[in-house]
């Protein structure tokens, strides 16, 4: 009875002992690959341009600058007027709005946050190039142009502002002319409007009249991660 026990246990030890091989003996190995997609620039898609509509502008002169402040959601208003060559607050060109204004719209596919980049040219120190061609620069850098024909007056555009933002929000970046998006949760789109102020020409007598015509110009805006 004894032997038969012991012959037993050693039959189930033996068995034990071949699963433990078996499984062993099946085992396989595969290879995964690995991937990832790097993006480093963000485009920006135009929904619509910036314009200021119909406006009246006369003429313009070299004692002051007059202007006019369009915002992301598209109010505009009367901006401050800026002396130059000595004139005062008053003597600034009439420069009025006739309606039919809409500012610039774009958007950006991204559901992280982002920073986009406009124009950082300020109204205030806006003066003549001082080269003779009676150009405006702002005091970050030469400003936005806006003309129809080079020998009379033009428009220059400063202090771009972003906001009225569809699936977002946005606060100041921390250089000049850098505006931070977080978009919303579940957001991959993020539409944004821009606004800037117009401003007359204060080359006086070199361009110190406007045609009835349409002015246009061209501004940069980018977005980065």
């Amino acid at each position: 009875m004894n032997k038969n026990v012991a012959m037993i246990r050693k039959i189930g030890f033996g068995f034990a002992a071949g699963g433990l091989v078996l499984g062993a003996g099946s085992a396989s190995a595969v290879d995964f690959n690995a991937s990832a997609d790097v993006q480093n620039a963000l485009a920006v898609t135009v929904v619509q341009d910036l314009t200021f509509g119909t406006l009246f502008a006369a003429n313009a002169n070299d004692q002051g600058v007059a202007s006019l402040v369009l915002t992301p959601a598209g109010a505009i208003s009367q901006g401050s007027a800026l002396p130059t060559n000595g004139g005062a607050p008053g003597d600034e060109p009439s420069f009025l709005s006739l309606g039919g204004e809409q500012p610039a719209r774009g958007s950006v596919a991204s559901a992280s946050s982002f920073t986009l980049t406009v124009p950082n040219l300020p109204q205030a120190g806006l003066e003549s190039a001082g080269d003779g061609s009676g150009a405006f620069v702002s005091a970050a850098g030469i400003a936005v142009t806006v003309n129809s024909d080079p020998d009379e007056a033009a428009f220059y555009l400063t202090d771009f502002t972003v906001g009225d933002l569809v699936g977002g929000d946005v606060a100041s970046g921390s250089n000049p002319g850098d505006f931070d998006i977080d978009p919303n949760f579940g957001v991959t789109d993020v539409e944004f409007g821009i606004g800037a102020t117009i401003n007359t020409d204060g080359a006086g007598g070199l361009r110190d009249s406007y045609q009835a015509a349409t002015y246009t110009g061209t501004f940069e805006v980018t977005a980065s991660f």
